[in-house]
């Protein structure tokens, strides 16, 4: 067990993508501050902000409500990036599109591991 949610991989993952997702909307046109921009953020900010919540947790059914909601915020990501990709005034490329994508699908498998495992040391 890590000592510490910094030495969970799927935090470093996610906190790694989050801060992708601050420089990415920093170029998001103005019009788009306090929508897109806003909730993009405050979506991939909860993504590693509830693993680590998760991981202070001492009861593993809590525990896995906070990756839970980290598995459900890396999805609204996914959502909003799609809407980014399709909205023409953004200008997200369809390559950086794609490489976000992967990894936050990749993130939500982990965390999806991370689920599961809990589940079975819920079970002893």
């Amino acid at each position: 067990m890590a000592k510490s949610f910094r030495e969970l991989k799927i935090w470093q993952l996610a906190h790694e993508l989050m801060l992708g997702i601050y420089k990415l909307t920093e170029n998001f046109p103005s019009s788009e501050k306090y929508n897109l921009t806003q909730q993009l953020r405050r979506a991939a900010l909860s993504v590693p902000t509830n693993i680590a919540e998760a991981h202070g947790r001492f009861h593993y059914a809590d525990s896995n409500n906070f990756l839970i909601n980290a598995r459900g915020s890396a999805q609204e990501v996914r959502s909003l990036l799609s809407a980014c990709k399709d909205l023409q005034k953004i200008g997200l490329p369809e390559e950086l599109f794609s490489q976000l994508d992967q990894k936050y699908e990749g993130l939500v498998k982990g965390i999806n591991a991370f689920i599961n495992a809990n589940r079975k040391l819920a079970n002893r």
